[in-house]
């Protein structure tokens, strides 16, 4: 779960970044969306934000949650890899024994 304290660091952070004064608003709105997400998944999409984000205007949540969402797709793209490399290092050992029998 996403740490109330430390996000309203990062937000406070991220509005500077952005030129934007925060308000309660602001850190309630953005809270609210993103407290689904672990702390460091939200600190990483933010990261990414900022370095993406081409105008001087607050990025919306909703591209932020589009960063956590990549985040999580190469996540599971990397799952998916070492499960086949097991796998396959898995076969590799039984074809080893077999071949001992």
């Amino acid at each position: 779960m996403l740490s109330k304290q430390i996000f309203i660091e990062y937000m406070t952070g991220f509005c500077e970044i952005f030129n934007k004064q925060p308000s309660e608003f602001i850190y309630s709105a953005y809270y609210e969306i993103l407290k689904g997400y672990s702390t460091e998944r939200v600190k990483r999409a933010m990261m990414a934000c900022v370095k993406s984000h081409k105008y001087d205007s607050l990025p919306k949540p909703a591209e932020i949650l589009q960063f956590l969402e990549i985040s999580y797709g190469q996540q599971m793209r990397e799952l998916g890899k070492e499960v086949i490399r097991q796998m396959k290092q898995y076969e590799k050992e039984a074809e080893q024994l077999e071949h001992k029998k």
